[in-house]
């Protein structure tokens, strides 16, 4: 426990790698992550039925990897989608490393980011396995941010994506947006890198709401259309290097396009 305060866990890796094996206790509030070592979560501390911890989050410097798929999942968990409940600072990064075994599971539901994560491969990484599409279901962006990993990763099932006017880069191989949704208000920016990023399910038709100030880029990545009908989006399409985009159903892109002089090609089912 934090020494000036009983209901908070303090979690400590100055350096190297320690392993928390045991359930987070219900009593507490509030974990906080702190030093530039990696804390692994073993135990299903936040299962709901099973006494969960469900206090708020804070990774505040290095790592904090869930081996778990039920580590931290009812505890960020709030009535409010504008409620951020697990948060991972510039310094910081939170690593999932476990299997998901469906793609409508969401592991985490309202997250907040900033940052490219201590060693520059996100702010959250996914280096699980199985159909992450759903893995978070809000996103909140507090400041420019990345996601990476070597598992197919996802946001949505109906949820919200917060950009707030900041810019959240893919480094990750596969990238859904799976029903989906963004306010006007707090639009942005989104950069693909490498890979692909896809749009699925009939809930794309409200994505990506605001004008063409906001920006959609592909830096050497391909965009799938895959279902869902026409995606109604006014943003502006960035094509940088070569880009490949596959249609499988009648999508258009209400948007402008501007490309940089590289190859693009359209393929369509």
């Amino acid at each position: 426990p934090d020494p000036s305060d009983s209901t908070t866990l303090l979690a400590d890796v100055p350096s190297g790698t320690e392993t928390y094996s045991e359930k987070i206790s219900s009593s507490y509030k509030k974990l906080v992550k702190i030093g530039k070592g990696t804390l692994v979560l073993t135990a299903a501390s936040s299962q709901s039925g099973n006494d969960p911890f469900m206090g708020t989050v804070e990774i505040r410097e290095g790592i904090l990897e869930t081996q778990n798929v039920y580590a931290l999942r009812e505890c960020s968990k709030d009535a409010s989608v504008y409620n951020v409940r697990l948060s991972v600072l510039s310094n910081a990064q939170l690593r999932i490393t476990f299997a998901v075994s469906s793609q409508d599971f969401n592991a985490f539901y309202n997250v907040g980011i900033e940052g490219d994560g201590p060693d520059g491969k996100g702010a959250i990484v996914f280096n699980g396995s199985g159909n992450a599409d759903n893995l978070i279901q809000h996103l909140h962006l507090t400041g420019d941010a990345s996601i990476g990993g070597t598992g197919r990763f996802g946001i949505g099932n109906w949820g919200y994506l917060f950009l707030d006017g900041h810019t959240l880069t893919a480094l990750n191989n596969s990238y859904y947006f799976r029903d989906i949704r963004t306010a006007a208000e707090h639009a942005g920016h989104f950069v693909k890198k490498g890979g692909s990023v896809t749009f699925q399910q009939g809930a794309v038709q409200t994505f990506l709401r605001g004008g063409a100030e906001n920006t959609f880029t592909l830096d050497r990545a391909g965009l799938n259309f895959w279902s869902g009908g026409n995606l109604d989006v006014s943003w502006t399409l960035k094509l940088l290097a070569s880009t490949v985009i596959f249609v499988h159903n009648n999508s258009q892109w209400g948007g402008p396009i501007v490309g940089d002089g590289g190859n693009l090609d359209i393929y369509s089912d």
